[in-house]
C-alpha cells in the first residue's frame, strides 16, 4: 500500500512530489537554488514559471507551504485595453538570501531582495529590500526585531515551550510522551553522545539545515536536566498555558 501511494503521488505531483525533486526541476529551468534549500510543500508553492531564471534562493533557506515567489507582473495588461499601448514589464530578479525562513502563505514580489538569516512571518507581503539578520512581517513586510533579539526571545521561552508541549501531550494522550515524541526539546535532558544525536536529533532537524551546524549545536551545548525523569517531574510540577 505504501509503495502504491508513493507511485500515485509521483504521478500526481510529478516535479513537485518532494523538495529534492522540485529543487532539481527549478535548477533545470534556470533558477539559482543553493545547497540545502528546502520546500516543505512543493505542491502548494507557486514559483513564477514565466521568469524562473530571475529567481535566486540561498543555501539552507526554507520555503513553507502556500508561498508565492513572483518575478514578473502581468497587471499592466489592463492598460492595453484602456490606453491602447503594450507596456508589459519584462520582469525583475528576486533574491532570497542564505539561511532564511519564509513563513506560510507569504508572497515575495518581483524586484525584492532578502538578505541572509531573515525570518519572514506568515502571510507577509515582501516588496523591496530586506536587510540581513532580522525578523519581518506584515503587509507590506516591515522589520519587527533584530535576529539577536529573536534569539534571546526564543532562548528565554524554550523551556517554557517544552513544559507546555509536554503537559499538552499528557492531556491529549493520558500518558507522558516518549523521548522520541518530544522532538528537539530532548536537548534539555539527553546526554551528548553519538547514539542520542542519531536517535533523537539528527533526523528531526534534517530538513533544510546544515548537518555540520546541527551536530555542532548539539555537542557544544549542555543539558539542564539530569535525565528524562527529572525533566518530566519539572514539567508535571510547573503550571503552563496550552
Amino acid at each position: 500500500m505504501f509503495v502504491l501511494k508513493s507511485i500515485l503521488k509521483r504521478i500526481i505531483y510529478r516535479e513537485r512530489v518532494d523538495s529534492e525533486t522540485f529543487v532539481k526541476y527549478l535548477r533545470k529551468k534556470g533558477a539559482s537554488i543553493g545547497i540545502g534549500a528546502y520546500f516543505f510543500s512543493p505542491e502548494l508553492t507557486n514559483v513564477d514559471a514565466v521568469r524562473i531564471d530571475h529567481i535566486k534562493i540561498g543555501d539552507y533557506t526554507k520555503i513553507t507551504s502556500g508561498c508565492t515567489i513572483l518575478a514578473h507582473d502581468y497587471s499592466s495588461s489592463v492598460l492595453l485595453h484602456t490606453h491602447k499601448e503594450i507596456l508589459l514589464p519584462g520582469g525583475n530578479e528576486v533574491n532570497i538570501g542564505k539561511n532564511c525562513f519564509i513563513g506560510m502563505n507569504s508572497t515575495i514580489l518581483m524586484g525584492s531582495s532578502i538578505g541572509d538569516n531573515v525570518i519572514v512571518g506568515a502571510n507577509s507581503l515582501v516588496c523591496g529590500d530586506i536587510p540581513s539578520n532580522c525578523i519581518v512581517g506584515g503587509v507590506p513586510a516591515k522589520i519587527l526585531m533584530s535576529l539577536d533579539d529573536y534569539y534571546q526571545k526564543r532562548k528565554d521561552l524554550f523551556l517554557q515551550d517544552a513544559v507546555r508541549n509536554v503537559n499538552h501531550f499528557i492531556r491529549i494522550h493520558n500518558r507522558p510522551p516518549k523521548i522520541e515524541e518530544i522532538g528537539a526539546f530532548a536537548t534539555l535532558f539527553i546526554p551528548r553522545n553519538d547514539y542520542n544525536f542519531s536517535k533523537y536529533i539528527e533526523n528531526y532537524l534534517s530538513a533544510g539545515n546544515d548537518p555540520i551546524d546541527v551536530r555542532k549545536a548539539f555537542f557544544e551545548s549542555e543539558p539542564i536536566f539530569n535525565g528524562y525523569d527529572c525533566f518530566l517531574e519539572y514539567c508535571l510540577n510547573t503550571n503552563s498555558d496550552d
